[in-house]
């Protein structure tokens, strides 16, 4: 039989208590956090990344489709320009969903 594991004290951020870290939230001396939560991301912020998000593949998708149709046979300069468009707008559209949700 294996023998219990040993609870983990750790040290309250506010009072400086040792705390029981695997059984508690809060301090119980002072009522502080002990466990970080994430910080919380506005509802504009993630309705805008969603659309983003929806954008992003098929722009990426077309973008592709126009390039591979650009490049066979004799080269369609005009097919290449709307691709390059399309793929460059679906990059942005991909950074501003990390610009949006990066904390």
């Amino acid at each position: 039989m294996r023998p219990p594991i040993p609870a983990v004290e750790a040290t309250c951020p506010k009072c400086g208590q040792l705390v029981d870290s695997g059984r508690t939230t809060y301090c119980p001396n002072c009522g502080g956090a002990l466990i970080t939560s994430f910080p919380a991301v506005s509802i504009l912020k993630l309705l805008g990344a969603i659309c983003l998000g929806l954008l992003v593949l098929p722009l990426g998708a077309a973008g592709a489709c126009f390039l591979i149709f650009s490049m066979q046979g004799r080269i369609e300069w005009q097919l290449l320009g709307i691709a390059l468009g399309l793929l460059s707008v679906a990059a942005l559209c991909l950074w501003g969903v990390i610009k949006l949700l990066k904390r």
